[in-house]
């Protein structure tokens, strides 16, 4: 495994183990650390398996296939397709042992997750491997493709942070600016102007001149530029669109040449030009060496899953409050190949609109020691702070009466006695919780008047933001738990993120109170909740336990028919058995767990118990609409039975594959073990079907009858055997039951 680096080689040993437990395996690494490396190592070490490589767009395709070609795989081997594409029929028709779905969080999508659907029905005994750096859909009700596609089965979980922190990826070099203040001002001067007091009126005129003359001392684009560049770097600028694109181009172009004195080289990937053209462009980017800044405007083409070599950083052009395609965004300068610190310019603020840079940093800083969260502090330039400030002290003077808005945070506090007020909380039309979190800001920045701050000391406030939020945390998680009768110990993931909450936020307090960071206020407040700070494995089990009985009771079942997708109070108890099976395989099971579980009968043999589930819901099928096993179709799909199982079985009896059990519980069904023979006796079974009910002989049969009931091409069936006769390739019995019916080898079927 010479291509991975070392936490890529552990994940990939953890990907194999999952792929050949459970099927399927997801990795949640972050962008620039080398998951496409992952994917390939996989097919390299695979060379006899049928591969499928998917991707949102033909840039990854690419990039994946020169990698594989970079690692002595021919990437002709490999099919490599697009989500949303006309493929799909062609895919569909193809049988694969191994599909990649690269970026898969794309797969949450209507029209693209059913293309990939149908191809992962159409593969049931395919492995699947899944990567992305964003499994999270926020749009989308927080959903989580890695329980949606993989059932939770991630291989391995590193996000940005400690990647950071862990130095898999460098700390970038941050700038944030905002040269697109026109809307906050416009609106601004409608506040103002809808004032009718004279004095406040004229004291927001005054702030009003003020921000005029911050906006004006600001730094320009081309002076931030000088301060931080070298001259000769290569950055992607990120575009929303073709206008924008256009635009940007001389202007970005003369900020630069203002900067270093000389003219940008300039490349771009955009939706609108053809491939081979964007390609042309990133290949020539690539190579582009001299002198001089170079860059490539982008617009959606390199949001992820494409690494280009030897960028620098990035400028960003492009609003967003997506953390996802932020991230993504990020990701582009971020590489563990580069050991430098990439240059971020911000120049839209996304940095500060949704806090998305600032909790980004703020969240590495929390989990360094103090004296590395300084280091961090260093990278961080905000050129827009002053402005910023000013802005948001002219919008809160504009606002209703302080003394109106304190009534309503009173009240807040008398019924819930704290002022740890949620940021959405809205009275009517009225939003406290952002009051009270600028009331916080307005302290912070010693602009609250003294009078103003003995009023809300005496109804409860807390200036702390990091305390109040996590109040505001916990006041979220108590009203859930009442609400769901659950413990604080049995949130989930997913629970969270119904929260609005990390959906680590519980596992981080669990971290930093092993290593003392966490504050005292904090244990306490969890404490008084039940939650359990040490990793305890027996409570777990007993409790896993305990859902197991409860759903066997409700559902009249045994331990061993939960299907693996169960998910029973939250707890995914099908696949936590599937767990416990391959940990007894591997010798890993602790006595007083097998002991417990053998109490309930459990089914150690994974294939054995597997083998019989399916059998069980064969011999419904087969009763229930009278059927013999030969008769069974390769398309027939009911109950999570697909007939196609049984076509897999004959094709392990053939190869010596078949364990004797199985052998021997298929022949007292009746199988008919070789496909031919078994085809041979359908088709004869419907010719005498034809023969009784017409009162024929084969003779009989109009040269091209089709029977109008079951659609059975009688008359071509016929001359096909007597065709195959001919050859001298037909098989003994079929010659001696065909010649029982009286067959006449000597023609074809009358015309």
């Amino acid at each position: 495994m010479s291509a991975l680096l070392k936490h890529n080689q552990e994940a990939y040993k953890n990907v194999q183990k999952m792929l050949k437990e459970k099927g399927r395996a997801a990795v949640v690494h972050p962008t620039g650390t080398g998951k496409t490396y992952l994917a390939a190592q996989l097919v390299k070490d695979n060379p006899n398996k049928r591969v499928l490589f998917m991707a949102p767009t033909y840039e990854i395709l690419r990039h994946f296939a020169q990698v594989l070609e970079d690692m002595g795989v021919n990437s002709d081997e490999v099919e490599l397709a697009i989500y949303n594409q006309g493929k799909k029929q062609k895919l569909l028709k193809d049988a694969f042992d191994l599909i990649v779905l690269d970026e898969f969080h794309h797969c949450g999508a209507e029209v693209w997750g059913k293309t990939v659907e149908a191809i992962l029905e159409n593969n049931p005994n395919a492995q699947i491997l899944g990567l992305s750096a964003t499994p999270v859909r926020v749009l989308d009700n927080f959903k989580d493709m890695s329980d949606v596609l993989f059932n939770g089965a991630v291989a391995s979980t590193i996000t940005l942070e400690q990647a950071i922190e862990e130095k898999l990826l460098p700390l970038p070099t941050y700038i944030t600016a905002n040269y697109t203040y026109q809307k906050d001002l416009e609106n601004l001067d409608k506040k103002i102007a809808s004032v009718t007091a004279a004095d406040r009126k004229k004291a927001l005129e005054e702030k009003r001149k003020k921000l005029d003359l911050a906006v004006k001392k600001a730094l320009k684009p081309e002076q931030i530029l000088k301060k931080h560049l070298k001259g000769n770097e290569k950055l992607v600028v990120f575009c929303e669109n073709e206008n924008e694109l256009i635009s940007s181009l001389d202007a970005v172009s003369e900020w630069v040449l203002k900067a270093t004195g000389k003219e940008p080289q300039l490349f771009a990937v955009t939706a609108s030009q053809k491939d081979q053209q964007n390609t042309q462009a990133i290949s020539e980017f690539e190579s582009a060496d001299g002198r001089g800044v170079k860059l490539l405007f982008a617009i959606n083409k390199l949001n992820e899953g494409v690494h280009i070599a030897g960028v620098d950083g990035a400028i960003m052009l492009r609003h967003t409050t997506s953390p996802i395609l932020y991230r993504q965004q990020l990701g582009r300068a971020m590489s563990t190949n580069v050991e430098k610190s990439p240059i971020i310019f911000d120049f839209v603020d996304n940095c500060q609109v949704g806090y998305l840079g600032s909790s980004f940093f703020d969240q590495i800083k929390g989990d360094l020691e103090a004296g590395e969260a300084n280091e961090i502090d260093k990278n961080f330039f905000d050129y827009s702070a002053d402005i910023r400030e000013l802005i948001k002290e002219i919008d809160l003077s504009t606002q209703q009466r302080w003394e109106d808005w304190f009534a309503l945070a009173q009240q807040y506090s008398k019924e819930h006695g704290n002022l740890f007020v949620p940021l959405r909380h809205k009275v009517g039309e009225y939003s406290l919780g952002n009051w009270i979190s600028n009331q916080r800001w307005l302290k912070k920045k010693n602009l609250l008047s003294e009078e103003r701050e003995q009023k809300l000391n005496s109804i409860g406030m807390v200036y702390d933001v990091k305390v109040a939020e996590f109040y505001d945390a916990l006041n979220k998680i108590d009203a859930y738990l009442e609400k769901t009768g659950k413990s604080i110990n049995d949130l989930e993931r997913g629970d969270m993120l119904n929260l609005g909450l990390s959906r680590s936020w519980l596992s981080t307090k669990k971290k930093n109170f092993k290593r003392e960071k966490l504050d005292k206020y904090k244990i306490e407040e969890l404490k008084k909740r039940g939650f359990e700070f040490c990793d305890h494995r027996e409570v777990m089990f007993n409790k896993n336990l305990k859902y197991i009985e409860e759903y066997s009771k409700e559902k009249s079942c045994t331990i061993n028919e939960i299907e693996s997708d169960v998910v029973y109070k939250g707890l995914p108890i099908g696949s936590w058995i599937s767990d416990r099976r391959s940990m007894y395989k591997q010798g890993r099971l602790p006595d007083y767990q097998i002991e417990e579980l053998e109490k309930r009968g459990i089914i150690w043999d994974t294939q054995r118990h597997q083998f019989y589930e399916k059998l069980k819901k064969l011999d419904k099928i087969l009763q229930k609409y009278g059927w013999d096993i030969n008769d069974l179709r390769g398309d027939f799909e009911e109950d999570g039975f697909k007939g196609g199982w049984i076509a897999q079985k004959r094709a392990n009896y053939k190869k010596g594959e078949l364990a004797d059990y199985q052998i021997e519980e298929l022949e007292k069904r009746g199988i008919i073990w070789e496909v031919k023979k078994h085809d041979f006796y359908t088709g004869l079974g419907r010719l005498d079907e034809i023969l009784q009910k017409n009162n024929w002989k084969i003779k009989d049969v109009p040269g091209t009858y089709v029977d109008p009931d079951s659609g059975f091409n009688a008359a071509g069936w016929i001359n096909t055997k007597k065709l195959t006769h001919r050859r001298g390739a037909m098989p003994k019995y079929q010659k001696e039951e065909l010649e029982s019916r009286g067959i006449n080898w000597g023609r074809l079927t009358n015309r």
